[in-house]
């Protein structure tokens, strides 16, 4: 799905002489930069689920010259399987919650990830295609912050809806293994997308925001 996936729907695109968005993510970074990392930086992912995004990337842009990368980062959504709706469901059955602390990067909503890909979209359609629009592109939210951070913003948020209220304790990574490696440091830098589409997210405190108001608008 990662890889072979986009290299189809590249193929087609092609046949059909139309341009093709593909979203890919953080993961295909090592986090080690120490900085947030730039589209020119090398990419060198630590585990399978970020081997194949990147897969995924070289398929697509190999397959479709027509072809824009979106690089994003800690999606979530008022649905489905996500941080947030995770951390509310356990909260509730929870007086304490630990979560890590040492891991940094973008909470980036999907409803401002779908606008910023109408937003390309639009330019596209606007301009036609250019040159300069193939090749890779940041999408995230702007700011960064690491996922203790976020826990305790998305408690803070719920507050005014009547939502749990756990304490929140900050861990290490190596506190909480998990089979999946995941980058340390997953900042990226947005300016590329700026200055190419003139899109840029809102940052991820707004998107929480709007997040936990479809949550509870939706019951």
């Amino acid at each position: 799905a990662n890889a072979l996936g986009p290299a189809l729907l590249a193929k087609l695109c092609a046949e059909a002489g139309i341009p093709l968005i593909q979203i890919s993510t953080d993961y295909v970074y090592d986090g080690l930069k120490g900085a947030p990392y730039l589209e020119s930086d090398l990419a060198n992912p630590l585990g399978a689920y970020g081997r194949t995004k990147l897969a995924g990337e070289w398929a697509a842009l190999a397959g479709n010259p027509m072809t824009s990368v979106l690089r994003t980062a800690w999606v979530f959504s008022p649905v489905g399987k996500n941080f947030v709706r995770t951390m509310l469901a356990v909260g509730a059955t929870r007086p304490e919650l630990r979560v890590v602390a040492d891991q940094h990067g973008h909470p980036t909503a999907a409803p401002d990830l779908a606008d910023a890909i109408a937003g390309v979209l639009a330019r596209i359609r606007q301009t036609g295609w250019r040159p300069e629009y193939r090749g890779v592109f940041h999408a995230r939210a702007e700011q960064s912050t690491h996922w203790h951070g976020f826990a305790e913003a998305i408690f803070a948020g719920a507050a005014a809806y009547g939502g749990p209220q756990p304490k929140v304790l900050p861990i290490a990574t190596h506190e909480y293994p998990v089979k999946a490696v995941r980058p340390a440091d997953g900042r990226m830098d947005g300016t590329k997308l700026a200055q190419t589409f003139g899109v840029t997210l809102p940052n991820w405190q707004a998107g929480l925001a709007r997040v936990l108001k479809a949550l509870h608008a939706g019951g």
